[in-house]
């Protein structure tokens, strides 16, 4: 049976299998709209590519700028025309979503590699999940290294596993808003139902929080400080 087959994988093949399955998903669309784009966002981030300016200003280093920087590096690299990268690039992503579900469900709820590969294809073929990768390529970047930072999010964290988290949690924050808010909200209610049922307190999980907080607290400080420049009346009449 297929169920059985899939079960005698061992979990680095069930991974790679989770990550070939949503690449081809995803890659489907782009062939078939070749050589157009796909979505609105990716013109914008094919003009990003295109462009080669990664900071505006210095303080533009605490903005989610991540994967422009991939992009464009990329783009240097290997000379393709941009709508041609993005074409590679947004399968590669959805891939490697798929694959994190994958990576949570093995790692973080300890399911067999049938089920794992199970939610990973609900996923896959999710018209939500789809509909997010045609365009929103920063989005989809920040949730992949969040769903990978799941699993390491736990009372019995090790120093070396704190180093990795601290790092994911910066890619994080370099990667997307609403992934950084999501890993705070993650975190801090881990650390509150430890708190409840009165177990130890992972005291790691907050040194791990320490640079994505670095970022967060300097980006969210330069937004109020442009709101509060802009909200200033004119001098000129």
């Amino acid at each position: 049976m297929l169920e059985d087959k899939l079960d005698g994988l061992s979990r680095n093949k069930g991974l790679w299998l989770a990550f070939v399955i949503g690449f081809s998903v995803r890659l489907i669309p782009e062939l078939l709209s070749f050589p157009h784009p796909i979505g609105w966002d990716t013109i914008y981030y094919a003009y990003r590519i295109e462009d080669g300016v990664l900071f505006g200003f210095w303080d533009n280093i605490f903005s989610s700028w991540m994967l422009y920087a991939i992009l464009m590096f990329f783009g240097d690299l290997i000379q393709l025309e941009p709508f041609m990268l993005l074409k590679i690039v947004a399968p590669l992503l959805y891939g490697g979503t798929s694959t994190a579900i994958y990576f949570v469900a093995s790692n973080k709820l300890n399911w067999n590699v049938t089920k794992s590969l199970l939610a990973s294809v609900l996923f896959t073929f999710s018209l939500a999940a789809l509909a997010i990768s045609w365009q929103f390529y920063r989005n989809l970047f920040g949730v992949m290294v969040l769903l990978f930072a799941i699993p390491l999010i736990k009372n019995n964290l090790s120093w070396k596993e704190t180093g990795i988290l601290s790092l994911l949690g910066l890619l994080i924050s370099w990667g997307h808003e609403l992934s950084t808010i999501s890993l705070f909200f993650i975190i801090f209610v881990s650390i509150f139902l430890s708190a409840i049922r009165k177990e130890r307190i992972p005291l790691r999980l907050f040194v791990a929080l320490i640079t994505a907080l670095c970022i967060l607290w300097q980006f969210l400080f330069n937004i109020s400080i442009r709101c509060s420049i802009s909200n200033q009346p004119s001098l000129v009449t």
